[in-house]
């Protein structure tokens, strides 16, 4: 019985890397970041303001589809 719970937890510790990589390779979802520090602190988002619409995080691609005149990102 020991062989069989060292490889048990062997398998869950090996399930818990992957899940942990999975998390790391995904791409973000800026949009749901409503706070400017966590945005910028991530390299894949960026924070764009605004003083006619509210400030938002989004991602590199989509912040350089934003009209200049409107947005200023980071």
């Amino acid at each position: 019985m020991a062989v069989r719970s060292s490889k048990n937890l062997q398998a869950a510790s090996n399930q818990k890397k992957q899940s942990r990589n999975t998390q790391k390779n995904q791409i973000p979802n800026c949009g749901v970041i409503v706070e400017n520090s966590l945005c910028t602190s991530n390299p894949k988002c960026r924070w764009c303001r605004s003083d006619v619409l509210d400030s938002m995080c989004t991602t590199k691609p989509e912040a350089w589809r934003l009209p200049s005149q409107i947005f200023t990102c980071d």
